[in-house]
């Protein structure tokens, strides 16, 4: 029996994560599963024809896309609008298709999917993406004690009821072990495509040190440190860049710079579509991550280190507590860990980066570790064995 899906996911068909981490792992996936039926969760308005643009662009891997209106205000009714108007909307594609596996991405769709499972029967798969309400209480989406131990108890349940679990880090796979669960785990990193991020043949040499962030510089992503470790960069280094390619508010870039007291009219800042970020990174000579730990980033795995990776960048990267960073980092070389985030451990986390790039191999590391363990690849084929094991059950 091949696997027919029902995947639901948390954002919207636009978002970046969901092109990276959704749709090109279905597309892959299709080879080995008869058909995808995808449901988003879409808070933004389309401009006309995008919708059947999207469609008609999933259609020949066999997947059919279903937008499912979200709603971003007063989230704690609102939740529930998106659980039961999901739920309606996904067991009408299980009975019209005949599918036979729920695929739920993060906690709303997981709410969905367990209500599914219930009613039909089929299995299902609860993709965690972290600690949800851990994570939506250390960023104050979440304010009331009372919503907070009624939403872990919601996925507490997820946690024990699904029939199979993915953890983005062995970390939070064995926090869960050790507190009871006994649903089967595997471990799935956040993944990139290394045919889209890849190393440069030729790296042009410039007379300037270029750095790169990608992605979220939110409060949860230390902006300040960012903007301190350019600033002690430049002392080393006689011209120092550094490229930001965010949507997070100038504003918020801006406070943030001021802590650091760094300059942001040196900085380049802007986004750019998911497809352009490698050729950017292929520009630099090393990458920055960093993540401000929560009890939730236990269970974290950045997107953004795998695409560093794939592109040969080492980085600069705090790792205690955020998902398996410290492992991934220090036994295979790759970077260079920053924990004290003030300017001494930053100036000396420079000096550790710049003699870590007079290592010849050191680039061939990055890409050897990406393709071995963050290739989107790698993870299709844990996804295809995981459906296999669900269908083979039913």
């Amino acid at each position: 029996m091949k696997p027919r899906i029902l995947y639901i996911a948390s954002s919207g068909i636009r978002h970046p994560l969901v092109v990276s981490q959704v749709v090109r792992y279905l597309k892959r996936l299709s080879q080995s599963s008869e058909i995808c039926h995808l449901v988003t969760l879409e808070r933004d308005p389309f401009e006309p024809g995008e919708e059947d643009r999207i469609r008609q662009e999933l259609l020949p891997h066999q997947i059919h896309w279903h937008g499912q209106k979200s709603y971003p205000n007063l989230r704690a009714f609102n939740i529930w609008r998106e659980i039961y108007g999901g739920y309606r909307k996904c067991l009408k594609l299980i009975k019209d298709y005949d599918l036979n596996i729920i695929h739920a991405r993060s906690f709303i769709p997981g709410n969905i999917a367990l209500r599914l499972s219930r009613k039909t029967g089929l299995k299902f798969l609860y993709d965690m993406r972290g600690f949800w309400t851990h994570e939506k209480w250390a960023k104050g989406t979440i304010k009331n004690q009372v919503v907070r131990n009624y939403s872990q108890k919601m996925e507490n349940r997820l946690f024990s009821d699904a029939d199979s679990l993915v953890s983005l880090s062995f970390a939070g796979k064995n926090f869960l072990k050790e507190n009871g669960i006994k649903t089967q785990i595997d471990v799935i990193p956040c993944c990139c495509d290394t045919e889209l991020f890849f190393p440069a043949e030729v790296r042009q040499k410039s007379n300037a040190h270029q750095l790169i962030a990608a992605g979220s510089l939110g409060p949860g992503y230390l902006p300040e440190a960012v903007f301190g470790l350019f600033e002690a960069s430049k002392k080393l280094y006689s011209k120092c860049n550094l490229k930001l390619l965010t949507r997070t508010n100038r504003g918020a870039l801006e406070k943030a710079a001021q802590k650091s007291n760094c300059d942001l009219s040196s900085v380049f800042i802007g986004s750019v579509g998911p497809d352009e970020v490698g050729e950017h990174l292929r520009q630099a000579d090393v990458g920055v991550v960093m993540n401000q730990f929560n009890f939730d980033k236990i269970a974290c795995s950045p997107t953004k280190l795998a695409e560093c990776l794939a592109t040969g960048l080492p980085v600069f990267a705090n790792c205690k507590g955020i998902g398996d960073m410290e492992d991934i980092i220090t036994t295979n070389r790759v970077g260079v860990v920053v924990e004290e985030q003030n300017q001494e451990s930053w100036l000396r986390a420079v000096q550790e980066m710049k003699h870590l790039l007079t290592d010849p191999e050191v680039r061939i590391r990055c890409r050897k570790l990406a393709v071995d363990r963050f290739s989107v690849d790698v993870a299709v084929g844990v996804y295809a064995d995981i459906y296999q094991r669900l269908v083979s059950d039913l």
